[in-house]
C-alpha cells in the first residue's frame, strides 16, 4: 500500500530525514576534503585523499595554508550553491528542498566552525593557517568572533528554515517538538552511521566531525525567538523517491569506496 505523503506519517519523514542528514554529512565529508585534494592537484603538491583527510607534502608555508584553507572555502561555496538548490528546489518538492536546507546549513557551519576555532585549535585548518602565515593574535581572536556571529545567524535562519519546510500536519506540534523530530534526531541517527564509515579514523580530531555537523542545530534548539513564529514556505510533499534514493546510494557508495581505499 502506498502512503498519502500529504499527511506524512511521523515514522515515514523521520526515515526520510535521517536517510538526508546522513548523506549530506557524507557529501559534506567529501567535499571538505576534495578542497584540500583539489588545492594540492592545482599546486602540483603529491597527496592522498580518504573520506576524513588528505595528507600532503606541502612544500613551503604558503602552499601549506593554500592547502589547509581550500577546504573550508569549498565548504563555503557549498553552502552558497546548496542555498541557490534549496530556493529553486522549496517549492516544488519538501524533500529536495531539505536536502538543499541540510547542505547549505552543513556548508556553512563547516566554514563557519573552522572561523570559530581560530583562536584555539591549531590543529585545524584555519588554525593552521594562522599558524603558516603568523597571524598577530588579535586577528585570530577577530575571525572566531566573527565565526561565533555567523554561526548564530545560521542557527536562526535554519531554525525558521527548517520549521518552513517539514509536513503540515507536523505544524499541529509544538514547534519546539517539531524541530527536535526534523532536525536533531536524523543528526543523532546520522552520527553512528558515518562514524563507521570513517573507522579507523586517521586522527582522533576526525572523530568529532559527525558530533559536531549539528552543532548549529543546538544554537538554533536553545535560541527561544525561533519558536515565537513558524514562518509559513508553501511547498509540495513530493517525495521523489528515485532522486532521494539515488543520491543516498550514491554517497553511500562514495563513502564506502573511499573508506576501502584509505
Amino acid at each position: 500500500m502506498g502512503h498519502d505523503l500529504d499527511r506524512p506519517d511521523t515514522l515515514i519523514w523521520l526515515c526520510y530525514l535521517s536517510a538526508i542528514y546522513t548523506c549530506c554529512v557524507l557529501a559534506t565529508l567529501v567535499i571538505h576534503e576534495l578542497g584540500h585534494a583539489l588545492a594540492a592537484h592545482w599546486l602540483g603538491v603529491e597527496y592522498s585523499m580518504s573520506l576524513t583527510s588528505v595528507i600532503s607534502d606541502g612544500g613551503t608555508d604558503v602552499r601549506r595554508a593554500m592547502i589547509a584553507a581550500a577546504g573550508p572555502m569549498l565548504s563555503l561555496l557549498q553552502g552558497v550553491l546548496a542555498l541557490v538548490f534549496l530556493l529553486l528546489a522549496a517549492r516544488n518538492s519538501a524533500l529536495l528542498a531539505q536536502f538543499g536546507l541540510v547542505m547549505a546549513a552543513l556548508g556553512f557551519s563547516t566554514a563557519f566552525g573552522y572561523l570559530l576555532t581560530t583562536p584555539f585549535i591549531s590543529t585545524g585548518d584555519l588554525g593552521k593557517v594562522a599558524n603558516l602565515l603568523q597571524f598577530p593574535l588579535w586577528l585570530r581572536i577577530l575571525l572566531g568572533v566573527v565565526g561565533a556571529l555567523a554561526l548564530t545567524v545560521l542557527a536562526r535562519w535554519s531554525g525558521h528554515a527548517q520549521l518552513a519546510l517539514l509536513p503540515p500536519d507536523w505544524r499541529g506540534m509544538p514547534a519546539s517538538t517539531a524541530f527536535l523530530l526534523g532536525g536533531v534526531v536524523p543528526w543523532l541517527v546520522s552520527i553512528p552511521v558515518v562514524l563507521a564509515l570513517m573507522w579507523p579514523p586517521p586522527a582522533l580530531l576526525s572523530l568529532l566531525f559527525p558530533f559536531f555537523a549539528g552543532y548549529y542545530l543546538l544554537i538554533a534548539w536553545f535560541d527561544g525567538p525561533v519558536w515565537a513564529r513558524v514562518p509559513k514556505l508553501p511547498v509540495a510533499l513530493e517525495p521523489h523517491l528515485a532522486v532521494s534514493l539515488g543520491v543516498s546510494s550514491a554517497m553511500i557508495m562514495l563513502a564506502v569506496v573511499l573508506r576501502w581505499r584509505a
